[in-house]
């Protein structure tokens, strides 16, 4: 989680038009995630770019990296102005808490036949049609990644069995645990970047690394206690931070 956050801040910039909070929850992306799902992360990157912090972001941004504009020019794809919104999917993998795997799922203006050629070019993915679509699969470093694009405007990436799973039930939308389900609803459309997890606030507490010699989070009781945990940020005037959590007890 604390990685998609990361990423996230490097793909803001500037945009005229604001959207309306409720875009915060993008229910097309949201229909395709794993039903295992046990923590989202979205960004909302058109709000976010219409905010002051997006500005702020983008001024502190390289414009001359290389790397970022070798990118744009082999893919057509700036993501500082053509992503619109990132949702991050975290699930278990066969009702395991320990063994979990992801998924990414953006919707941006993609150009797919340019970024197919560029995958082709590098010789990074081999293409494999599966379930009416192009599948673009990288089989190395120990684990096989993909890519597809399952609609207009929507990227998918993960493993390959992931991605296959999400292509496969195109037309059934995910049952989502219901309480994630809450969840979501209640801090997404509050929120410009959140999140929503039903696993247990050490899961969280191992997300922040404290510097030094401090105790990290995940050793504190009160964290501890957390059994769901919600969290988000709302950009305009003031930045506007929300955390709410689910503890063992009262007394917790």
């Amino acid at each position: 989680m604390k990685s998609a956050f990361a990423l996230c801040a490097l793909l803001f910039c500037p945009l005229i038009a604001v959207m309306p909070v409720e875009a915060s929850i993008d229910q097309g992306l949201l229909a395709l995630v794993p039903e295992s799902t046990v923590v989202l992360t979205s960004v909302d990157a058109d709000a976010t770019r219409a905010s002051e912090f997006g500005q702020f972001l983008l001024r502190r941004m390289d414009t001359e990296d290389t790397h970022l504009q070798d990118f744009i020019a082999q893919t057509g794809f700036d993501p500082r102005r053509d992503l619109q919104t990132m949702l991050f999917a975290t699930f278990s993998e066969h009702g395991s808490k320990t063994n979990s795997r992801f998924a990414i799922l953006a919707r941006g203006m993609f150009d797919p036949a340019r970024i197919q050629a560029a995958a082709k070019a590098k010789n990074a993915f081999t293409r494999q049609p599966y379930s009416g679509t192009a599948l673009f699969v990288n089989r190395g470093q120990g684990k096989d990644n993909a890519f597809a694009f399952p609609d207009t405007g929507v990227l998918v990436f993960g493993d390959v069995m992931t991605v296959k799973g999400i292509l496969d039930r195109r037309a059934n939308p995910t049952a989502l645990d219901p309480g994630l389900l809450e969840r979501v609803n209640e801090v997404g459309k509050q929120n410009d970047l959140w999140f929503a997890s039903l696993l247990s606030g050490s899961f969280l507490g191992k997300q922040v690394r404290l510097p030094g010699n401090v105790p990290q989070l995940s050793d504190s009781s009160a964290v501890q206690s957390i059994l769901q945990s919600t969290g988000g940020l709302r950009f305009g005037d003031q930045v506007k931070v929300r955390f709410d959590a689910t503890t063992r007890s009262p007394e917790d």
